[in-house]
């Protein structure tokens, strides 16, 4: 497996058959980027690594030295749970990357693990749409079942899978009026990312916003405060198996809950990751219940302005890979998210370099 042209902490974006233009943003912001000690990098989206998947590789690593990373779509996980064996996806991609790695430094596949309570599984009300609707046995066994197939995808991939912790809710969309997001079970969205990491042997990509969404709605914070807490006393077995588990205390018809909140520099230290995602989401839901993640990052936010310098001390002091912008500017109906995705991007990017330029203590040289 070749190594990366750099050592150097890559500032990236997302690139996939269809935006290949936004290697001319790399090249934009390189030689000040280099300046302050990082460099540039995609992250590949796409279900396979074509051709333009290699062409860009070649510029991006070749003539601009950076790094590059590969995020399948979140469905190549989906039957996961329910099967214990590698989905036809997945199989797709373990042939693909050992040839590709043989030409082109890639350094991580980032993948989510899979849903474990699907859609028709929960309720159509909006309370009930946060309940969880499968056993605490059930879930313990469906987030298990994963651990050998991705122990072999690991394996075939030479070592280079990374877990992304995922947001406890699943969003399909909307389903009756009010109701966006229902319980999802995402496998690694609160403490099993770490177990399930240590077992794989595999590393970890931390999304912000992701975290985010888990402990707002495990915490009972911001648009969930009215969530009911119930009483964690007289668990049964195996809802104190899945709490061991998780870090979450669940119960069949129950939404699930923490009693103690996880601050993001905790997380990291738990996590230990490898490797970030960001964007700007505060919420999940505005006041209108439209989706409020994956948008552009305000570095004036307070919030903002604490949570970054903590990914970037975190990305210097731990040999890290990058930071991902994943904020998106599509604009259905159900998303706040209203501008040109080319332009958010490049804005991103652009918000980010001023950043490090603004703060001394996260130059890296």
């Amino acid at each position: 497996m070749l190594k990366p042209v750099t050592d150097f902490p890559a500032v990236m974006t997302t690139i996939g058959e269809e935006n290949l233009a936004r290697i001319e943003m790399l090249t934009e912001f390189k030689k000040i980027l280099k300046r302050y000690g990082y460099t540039v990098g995609a992250e590949f989206k796409g279900f396979r690594l074509g051709d333009w998947a290699k062409d860009s590789a070649d510029i991006i690593v070749n003539r601009l030295g950076g790094r590059i990373t590969y995020h399948p779509p979140e469905p190549v996980s989906f039957g996961l749970a329910e099967t214990g064996k590698l989905t036809e996806a997945l199989e797709a991609i373990a042939e693909d990357v050992p040839i590709f790695v043989s030409k082109y430094p890639l350094e991580l596949v980032t993948i989510h693990g899979d849903v474990c309570q699907k859609p028709e599984e929960f309720g159509n009300v909006l309370i009930d749409c946060y309940k969880s609707q499968i056993e605490p046995g059930e879930l313990f066994a469906r987030i298990l079942r994963q651990i050998p197939p991705l122990r072999i995808f690991n394996d075939r991939v030479g070592g280079i899978l990374s877990l992304e912790n995922t947001p406890i809710l699943m969003h399909w969309g909307k389903l009756t009026p009010g109701v966006v997001f229902s319980i999802g079970h995402y496998t690694g969205c609160w403490l099993d990312l770490a177990y399930l990491a240590k077992e794989i042997a595999c590393a970890i990509t931390l999304d912000i916003a992701h975290y985010r969404e888990s402990s707002l709605f495990l915490a009972r914070k911001a648009e969930f405060g009215r969530l009911p807490k119930w009483s964690a006393e007289n668990l049964s077995a195996d809802e104190k198996r899945i709490h061991q588990l998780t870090g979450y205390y669940m119960r069949k018809n129950q939404p699930p809950f923490i009693s103690r909140n996880i601050g993001f520099g905790r997380y990291c230290q738990i996590t230990r990751p490898r490797h970030f995602h960001i964007e700007g989401g505060l919420h999940c839901l505005d006041k209108h219940q439209k989706i409020a993640g994956h948008i552009l990052i305000d570095y004036s936010n307070s919030e903002m302005r604490r949570t970054m310098p903590q990914v970037f001390s975190w990305l210097l002091g731990n040999q890290c890979i990058g930071i991902v912008h994943e904020a998106m500017g599509w604009q259905p109906d159900w998303s706040r998210r209203t501008s040109d995705d080319e332009w958010v991007k490049h804005q991103s990017l652009e918000e980010t370099v001023r950043f490090i330029q603004d703060n001394p203590q996260i130059h890296n040289i």
